[in-house]
């Protein structure tokens, strides 16, 4: 398996990769001694509260930090056994200098996240904030600021605007379904999935922020801003797990810092070509109404929101919204393609919404409420296969939760994965099975055991419009084809996932496409 440093970073440069951890092993001498300098002397009060905490000792940062040369999946993996070890408490674990704690019970990270003195994100997302995102309505802290870009985001993703774009989506579907099209009838052909997903995501951003007349000219190439995109992702998790690149200085100097300029400024420029379209789209057509506001017209309404503002509210929606939602359909038809039996009630029930009129007409928003067994197959994936693994709160002051007091600059570390997989709450949680979300499985566990998009007031803005991309999409491709697994996974697990600020895929995902006969026979 190749190594972190060479995909995410350097690309498999070998060279630069040995460099990347000459820097880390220099590093990481660095950082242990000023760790211990800052216990000694700047602390105490810190450390008291800390040792009150259940969880490993201080020194077992060193295990952790000795992982970084590894791949992310190395520290996850230790954090994991932890969280098993104190999966009924929360925890305490040393990451360099940062202590993290961890909330295990639902009820303490539903009482977190609702915390009204606990909304920031703090230092641990310097490095998304530095990136081609700049402060937006995922990292900004204060707290005022972030009120004026949740209301223009949720303007803009309204469900009014989701009702208006169902038709937009639909489009992009139907244009994914040429594109699986078996090159020669009944015959089953192999594709890597996720980057065409991706692709026709960004086109309906792009169609969605920007209008349908500006997605539709635009001159770029998605290929090289996808991989950009993911380029910057992974520097963004590098300087994560890599805490001494917290740094800006240090991050400065090493061998990473000159490509990760490079990747922001082709992406800027993305950005800033798409805006410049749509502002000369404005001075040569008038906008038709009819089809509702664009979400960059939205946002030109909100006051308070400068032209900064705007741009990477734009971003976030155009790059999260695009990865998150293309990873889960991945995820979905992937896992569907394992599972014949929940495949055929997927298409069965398909079958029964599209049984009355034209059984090939694009999915209508009054169809989509009565897609529930997919409601619960969409809901089961993200459970099994969390698209954001984590998520962070910055502790300013102290403050009393399950029954601990946790110190002012701690950071709470919210193991999204680890609840949706949790015994507790869930019988054989490895397994793949939508029954999960059953209306009688849903009362009979804790309400918080389960948040794909977070809670709070710092929730997911987007998982309404999310929740309409996916049931368009699935139901306009299991209409078409029959999924079945790739020879190259001999099981489900063999997909490896690649952490990023998102779970993506190693080496793509791979199905297999067969078309249905007159869209009519199950599985």
């Amino acid at each position: 398996m190749a190594n972190v440093s060479e995909k995410i970073i350097c690309n498999k440069d070998m060279d630069d990769y040995k460099k990347s951890v000459l820097w880390s092993l220099m590093n990481l001498f660095l950082i242990i001694g000023s760790f211990l300098l800052i216990f000694k002397f700047n602390m105490p009060r810190k450390i008291i509260l800390a040792n009150r905490l259940p969880g490993p000792r201080w020194w077992y940062v060193l295990k952790l930090l000795l992982n970084v040369i590894n791949r992310p999946e190395s520290i996850i993996k230790t954090i994991n056994d932890i969280y098993n070890q104190y999966e009924k408490s929360l925890f305490k674990i040393w990451f360099g200098p940062f202590l993290c704690i961890v909330p295990t019970k639902p009820e303490d990270v539903c009482a977190i996240l609702n915390h009204p003195n606990l909304q920031k994100k703090g230092i641990i997302l310097n490095p998304l904030r530095e990136s081609y995102v700049g402060d937006n309505i995922t990292t900004i802290d204060d707290l005022q600021k972030w009120k004026i870009h949740r209301y223009a985001a949720f303007k803009c993703i309204s469900f009014n605007n989701g009702k208006t774009f169902t038709s937009l989506i639909s489009k992009e579907a139907v244009a994914l379904v040429d594109y699986f099209k078996p090159t020669q009838q009944d015959k089953t052909n192999d594709y890597e999935i996720y980057i065409p997903i991706y692709k026709m995501h960004l086109k309906i951003y792009e169609a969605a922020i920007f209008g349908e007349n500006v997605a539709n000219e635009i001159d770029v190439n998605h290929d090289i801003i996808i991989q950009n995109m993911k380029d910057t992702s992974n520097t963004i998790t590098y300087r994560i797990f890599n805490p001494w690149y917290f740094s800006k200085s240090i991050f400065k100097i090493s061998t990473f810092y000159e490509k990760n300029i490079k990747n922001i400024i082709i992406l800027h420029n993305y950005i800033n070509k798409l805006f410049k379209k749509s502002e000369i789209g404005k001075v040569k057509q008038n906008i038709d109404k009819t089809k509702g506001n664009t979400f960059i017209e939205i946002m030109e309404k909100v006051d308070k929101l400068t032209d900064e503002d705007t741009r990477n509210l734009a971003f976030v929606l155009l790059g999260a919204g695009s990865d998150t939602a293309s990873v889960t359909i991945s995820n979905i038809i992937f896992l569907m393609s394992y599972h014949s039996d929940i495949q055929n009630k997927v298409f069965v029930e398909q079958n029964k919404i599209f049984s009355s009129g034209y059984p090939n007409r694009r999915p209508t928003y009054e169809d989509l409420h009565q897609m529930k067994y997919l409601e619960q197959v969409i809901n089961e994936t993200l459970r099994i296969r969390s698209t954001t693994p984590f998520t962070v709160r910055y502790v300013e002051e102290e403050i009393s939760v399950g029954g601990y007091l946790l110190p002012a600059g701690s950071i709470l570390l919210i193991c999204v994965a680890n609840l949706h997989k949790s015994h507790l709450y869930y019988k054989d949680p490895e397994k793949f099975n939508p029954d999960n979300f059953s209306p009688d499985e849903c009362l009979s566990r804790h309400p918080n055991s389960f948040m794909p998009f977070g809670l709070g007031p710092r929730n997911c803005v987007g998982k309404r419009f999310a929740m309409i991309q996916m049931k368009v999409i699935i139901s306009t491709l299991i209409r078409n084809y029959h999924f079945h697994f790739s020879e190259k996974y001999s099981k489900p697990e063999d997909l490896i996932a690649n952490y990023s600020i998102t779970q993506t895929f190693d080496e793509g995902c791979y199905v297999k496409f067969k078309q249905r006969e007159n869209n009519i026979y199950p599985v």
